[in-house]
């Protein structure tokens, strides 16, 4: 499921732009989804938008290690502009990554690409 936030005047997710769940179907195998959102009319707001993330946590979407599906890439960044994740009701900014093979001074950033057109 994706939403959609406005962006406030720090730069951090703020209300909704969108309020409805968008429910994404990933069928298995299946490399890249394409989501076309065109029919919701939205306005792009001057300070720009956030598109979430949130993973369904149903027995369907379980799989052997008790881990849930689908499951997004992550790249590696030196920047954390633009990546929060959202836990116990407060939005918080990515931490730096601190993983074996990547130097500590990344940072994880979905890997998703967002086309916008008119």
């Amino acid at each position: 499921m994706i939403r959609l936030f406005k962006t406030n005047k720090e730069g951090e997710p703020e209300e909704y732009l969108y309020d409805k769940n968008i429910i994404i179907t990933a069928d298995k195998g299946k490399k890249i989804v394409d989501v076309n959102l065109s029919h919701l009319n939205l306005t792009i707001p001057k300070n720009g938008f956030f598109v979430a993330v949130e993973w369904l946590l149903t027995k369907t979407n379980a799989d052997t290690f008790d881990s849930f599906q689908p499951n997004i890439g992550f790249t590696h960044e030196e920047s954390n502009a633009n990546s929060w994740f959202y836990r116990f009701g407060v939005w918080k900014k990515v931490k730096s990554y601190n993983g074996e093979v990547y130097s500590t001074n990344t940072y994880k950033q979905l890997a998703v690409e967002l086309k916008i057109t008119n």
